[in-house]
């Protein structure tokens, strides 16, 4: 038994110090300006992983690595050797690929320093050492990096370029504010989702503030003692979510798998996943004009995530219902065989008189045509009107216009 522990503590001892002292190694960014689409946690690199798998099946020369300043994975499209190469491209990839909000970052890695070993005595004054072993590969020294947001009515300066600016003095911020960013991304593919989050005292339903994923803004604390707000979203196509953050002590246990602190910056991470079969949501974006069912312009936004999402997966089949606030019948303006005008009125449309359930039905119908006319199969989409007869408010109350609405419920998802 002796001779057995001794045999492995002389392997042990023979072995090299980078074989006894190896740590996990992390994929770092190459050195360069990098031309990046996506921002992950440093706990994201799957979904760093998978996207960059899918931007490549799209032809695009993907990759991603970590960048130790931030302690995130970043995925980027295109890498170039000098700056302004790279600034002059940023509007011509926002402009003319999806990557609409892609940014220039500039990395420098990290390179290994030598390590000296402790020094050994010889058994032999006269027996020369044997040279020290290879530094680790893992040992490396301090990064630099320089964010360069480019943009197209700004030229972006070199990081190594003095610039004079005016001092700017801002107020004094209110104590326990905090610098937020949010990103989202889909829970399946790791690709970044477009979501709108609302920042509200769940206390007494104050609104903070409204942000965009991939924004990064100052919020103010909200009123109630705890310094608590909710943080929600309801993007069309996509299940809500919402978490509640202490603005005093952001980072909990509860709290710790989507949250971190990059500097000032408390970073938020939602996973995104789509509606499954038997989910409704509300299409609270898509108006009407008064007693018609031709739609609003503004509802083009809402319907561009429904139409995403019906995109996305072939075999989702929906029924939209529609709704209006009260009973009564009367005359209305509708679409015409062949018409097209979604959003516009037009002495093209139909002038008819109906119940309240017709109208409702109609307008679920306007929605219905303006996706197909997008591309989506008419076998796909189902409609119901539904007329007053699920009022969410009082027909005369201030809220009564939220009454009229067109709810999508997900009728199969596989």
């Amino acid at each position: 038994m002796k001779k057995a522990i001794y045999v492995a503590l002389v392997w042990v001892v023979l072995l090299p110090a980078h074989a006894v002292l190896a740590q996990p190694q992390v994929k770092e960014l190459p050195s360069g300006y990098l031309m990046t689409v996506a921002a992950y946690l440093s706990t994201g690199e799957g979904y760093a992983q998978r996207y960059v798998k899918k931007l490549r099946e799209q032809g695009y020369q993907a990759d991603y690595g970590f960048t130790y300043p931030k302690n995130m994975y970043f995925v980027y499209i295109k890498k170039y050797d000098d700056f302004q190469t790279a600034v002059n491209e940023i509007n011509k990839t926002r402009n003319e690929t999806p990557f609409n909000d892609a940014w220039v970052y500039v990395y420098k890695a990290r390179e290994p320093q030598p390590v000296t070993p402790p020094l050994q005595e010889p058994d032999d004054a006269s027996q020369p050492q044997s040279p020290p072993p290879a530094p680790a590969d893992n040992i490396q020294a301090d990064t630099s990096a320089v964010m360069v947001q480019a943009d197209s009515t700004e030229a972006a300066v070199p990081a190594d370029t003095a610039v004079q600016e005016p001092v700017v003095t801002e107020p004094p911020r209110p104590e326990y504010a905090r610098l937020i960013h949010i990103d989202a991304a889909h829970v399946r593919t790791g690709e970044p989702v477009e979501a709108e989050f609302l920042i509200y005292d769940p206390f007494n339903e104050q609104v903070l503030t409204t942000m965009k994923s991939g924004a990064t803004e100052w919020v103010n604390p909200p009123a109630n003692e705890q310094k608590v707000a909710r943080i929600a979203t309801s993007t069309i196509g996509w299940k809500k979510d919402e978490v509640d953050i202490s603005f005093i002590n952001p980072i909990t246990d509860s709290t710790e798998y989507f949250t971190s602190l990059q500097g000032d910056t408390l970073v938020l991470y939602f996973e995104m996943h789509r509606l499954r079969k038997g989910d409704i949501q509300t299409l609270y974006n898509v108006y009407f004009f008064n007693q018609s069912a031709i739609m609003r312009p503004e509802s083009k936004f809402q319907l561009e995530e429904l139409l995403a999402m019906l995109k996305e997966n072939p075999k989702y089949r929906i029924m939209l219902h529609g709704h209006t606030n009260g009973k009564a019948p009367g005359e209305y303006i509708r679409l015409a065989e062949n018409d097209t005008l979604f959003f516009k009125m037009s002495p093209v449309h139909e002038r008819t008189s109906g119940s309240a359930k017709a109208l409702s039905y109609d307008r679920a119908q306007t929605v219905r045509q303006y996706l197909i006319s997008r591309g989506i199969a008419p076998e796909r989409i189902e409609v119901k009107g539904w007329g007053g007869k699920h009022m969410l408010y009082d027909e005369n109350s201030p809220a009564a216009r939220r009454n009229i609405r067109v709810e999508v419920e997900v009728l199969a998802d596989q």
